[in-house]
């Protein structure tokens, strides 16, 4: 059985992040989870200035939301929150469409043939089919 070192466990999580070097580097220059959750809330809320020139002059400034900072923070809220998985997930919709066909056809299966008939009739009437 591996031996736990009991002081280790008295420690705060602000301690033994101390205990790692580039941690306390951090800690120490107070960048804890108080600040990034603060400037990670300004990046929600970027804004910038777009500025509109007439032959090479200025003639007006607008503040805009600043759309790829805005992303960009709530991509990196959401991961941090666990909220979407880190990696793009591929899709195979063919898979769903076969496998809706199948459901569909046990359906028809079971259906006789004079119910069958009365429901592609009513979709016809109602321009489904």
């Amino acid at each position: 059985m591996a031996k736990v070192d009991k002081r280790a466990m008295d420690l705060t999580p602000h301690q033994r992040l101390l205990q790692r070097p580039f941690q306390a580097k951090m800690v120490e220059n107070g960048i804890v989870e108080d600040y990034l959750a603060k400037k990670l809330k300004e990046e929600l809320e970027a804004k910038e200035t777009k500025f509109f020139q007439f032959q090479g002059n200025v003639i007006e400034d607008r503040e805009v939301i600043a759309w790829g900072v805005r992303q960009k923070a709530r991509e990196d809220a959401n991961q941090l929150l666990g909220h979407v998985p880190a990696e793009k997930i591929e899709i195979d919709y063919q898979q769903g469409i076969d496998e809706f066909k199948r459901i569909v056809m046990e359906v028809i299966k079971e259906v006789d043939s004079k119910t069958f008939k009365r429901i592609i009739e009513r979709f016809r009437e109602e321009g489904i089919v």
